[in-house]
């Protein structure tokens, strides 16, 4: 199992690096919109972000894993080359049609997304946006289905670079608010879309293949219905929250929502990427459940125990972040934490499905628990404002799990770890409760004193709880014997 483990972690550290600076540029931008962006302006980028994420869905057609399943289909380059250059030719065409075609209905999208036509700007520039990020993708998959990992990397590293001192300059220093974030997205994301889908296109010089998009065609389009019902299980609580509370709550919502996935952006993204590459092989070793269940059990332990610590000290993070009025987007942090704990379960049992080679029930099992969340968004949110939003998501990520594991046991069979997972979860109950109940009502520690002896006090007693979450799971006997052994030689390394 070991061995699997640092193979899993060799491979994350790659193509990993490009999720992680994908997903920090936004943790990074946290700050900065909390001190220069009010909750409304906040509430407005979200729902452009989430719109930008409807179009991409629509727009790419399921292109991203059409064009790698048909570029590894085949070794002969010129037929790799000709997928690259129909994708490339198709979405280029496809996306400039529909673009221009939502540009000249921008003020009835304005009024059905803002439910305001005085934000047509807003829908003009976002349409920009979508358009060069097509644009981006192919040629991107392009170098990373050739496995050309320091072009990869080092594409990643310009875009993020470029993209967050552009954003900076224009929201800091130019004063522009959420229209410098705009412009700022329509010029990095423009430079790298237009220059890339150039020289790819200069590289494989082929012209469209009817036949094989139509192919393609045909192979992305089930995609998208399951990923429109993942979009909606994921994200159609904000539009609910705008059109019954307001643009603020939306704002306030959105930063506790990206503090409590956390995890999932900067640790388990990568990790899970690369698992994905490697359960179907996995999946053929004699043995499989051992592998599949420890690895079910890994993935709960790391996400509960880094969860827990942005738990314990999300009060200090959103002082440090921002101003007065963003704090109280830390009472969503536990909930959205919570959420995400059955939904990287739910990733990892989602390998039974591509094993087994049904993953017609995805598209099912989403529409059925993106169903069960808006009804909650909209029985919960008129009486509980953003904390029903999140109490929502909680309750649909939860029966999600539920539903995933009844189909995926019948297809492909795991022994999990149930036991072991239970203390895991109790354990993370365990700190968080006393850091509630022991420091978070504390008066002599309370993240708003001005007494910095009280901060630095209730700081080293949340790490102290913190660092008792290995503790506790060895008083519950959580360890196996040969965990325990590899933890003793790491330690022994560590300190020699």
């Amino acid at each position: 199992m070991w061995n699997e483990i640092k193979t899993i972690l060799r491979h994350s550290s790659v193509y990993g690096v490009a999720i992680l600076l994908t997903n920090a540029m936004s943790v990074i931008l946290l700050p900065l919109y909390m001190n220069y962006l009010s909750p409304d302006e906040i509430g407005f980028l979200e729902i452009i972000n989430r719109t930008n994420d409807i179009l991409r869905i629509i727009l790419m057609v399921g292109m991203v894993t059409t064009t790698l399943r048909f570029y590894q289909e085949h070794d002969e380059e010129l037929y790799r080359r000709k997928v690259i250059s129909t994708a490339m030719q198709f979405l280029a065409a496809f996306s400039f049609a529909v673009v221009a075609v939502l540009m000249f209905f921008a003020h009835q999208l304005a009024n059905i997304i803002f439910a305001s036509a005085q934000h047509v700007s807003y829908v003009r520039l976002m349409l920009l946006i979508i358009l060069f990020e097509v644009l981006y993708i192919v040629p991107i998959l392009y170098f990373q289905a050739r496995l050309q990992s320091t072009v990869f990397i080092l594409i990643s590293i310009g875009r993020f670079t470029i993209g967050l001192a552009l954003i900076i300059y224009l929201v800091a220093y130019r004063d522009m608010g959420i229209m410098g974030v705009l412009w700022g997205n329509i010029i990095y994301v423009g430079i790298f879309g237009t220059v890339l889908f150039i020289y790819i296109m200069i590289r494989v010089r082929i012209r469209l293949d009817l036949s094989l998009l139509k192919e393609m065609i045909i192979f992305g389009l089930p995609f998208v219905p399951g990923s429109l019902f993942l979009f909606i299980l994921n994200s159609g609580d904000r539009y609910i929250l705008l059109h019954l509370s307001s643009s603020d709550s939306v704002g306030i919502y959105a930063i506790g929502y990206r503090i409590g996935t956390l995890t999932t952006a900067l640790v388990m993204s990568p990790f899970l990427r690369v698992w994905s590459a490697l359960y179907v092989k996995y999946s053929k070793r004699e043995d499989k459940e051992y592998l599949f269940a420890n690895f079910m059990s890994y993935v709960v332990l790391v996400y509960t125990f880094v969860s827990s610590g942005i738990i314990l000290f999300r009060k200090e993070l959103l002082a440090l972040l921002g101003e007065v009025i963003y704090w109280e987007a830390g009472t969503v942090v536990p909930w959205i934490a919570l959420a995400y704990l059955f939904w990287a379960a739910s990733l990892v049992l989602d390998s039974g499905f591509y094993i087994t080679k049904k993953t017609i029930y995805k598209p099912v099992l989403f529409c059925i628990a993106a169903a069960l969340a808006i009804g909650l968004c909209f029985i919960l949110i008129p009486h509980l404002d953003y904390h029903g939003a999140a109490l929502a998501t909680v309750i649909s990520f939860a029966f999600y799990f539920l539903i995933s594991i009844r189909i995926v046991q019948r297809l492909f069979p795991i022994c999990y770890q149930w036991g072991r997972l239970l203390k895991i979860v109790v354990a993370g109950l365990a700190i968080v409760s006393a850091n509630e109940l022991l420091i978070g009502n504390s008066p002599m520690i309370s993240m708003i004193s001005l007494d910095w002896g009280g901060w630095y006090l209730g700081m080293a007693l949340k790490t102290m709880l913190l660092f008792l979450f290995p503790v506790i799971l060895y008083v519950m006997k959580f360890f196996y014997p040969e965990e325990k052994r590899k933890i003793r030689q790491l330690c022994v390394i560590r300190s020699s």
